[in-house]
């Protein structure tokens, strides 16, 4: 899904440039994200926002949705997280 939003915000600024990405990479992209769409329903309440952003969806956390970068979604323990987290934090606070 996210190479998918790559692609389209590619296509958005360069519009002349839909021939470098092939027809079956959309088609195949296209496919797993109706997928995902299908099977949301049964998904577990992750967040993979902090797959992203190490800062932008802690709120999400505090609401309590699962962080993917622990295990077993992600490869990162709470030590791990609660370091990247506390970065981040002290990023904010630089003017």
């Amino acid at each position: 899904i996210v190479l998918l939003s790559h692609l389209v915000l590619f296509l958005f600024v360069y519009p002349s440039e839909t021939e470098r990405v092939p027809a079956w990479v959309w088609d195949d992209l296209l496919a797993q994200l109706e997928a995902a769409r299908r099977d949301s329903r049964d998904a577990p309440r992750i967040c993979r926002g902090t797959l992203l952003s190490r800062g932008q969806y802690l709120e999400a956390l505090e609401e309590g949705y699962r962080d993917a970068r622990l295990r077993p979604q992600g490869t990162m323990t709470r030590k791990d997280v609660a370091t990247w987290t506390k970065a981040a934090q002290e990023e904010n606070k630089s003017p």
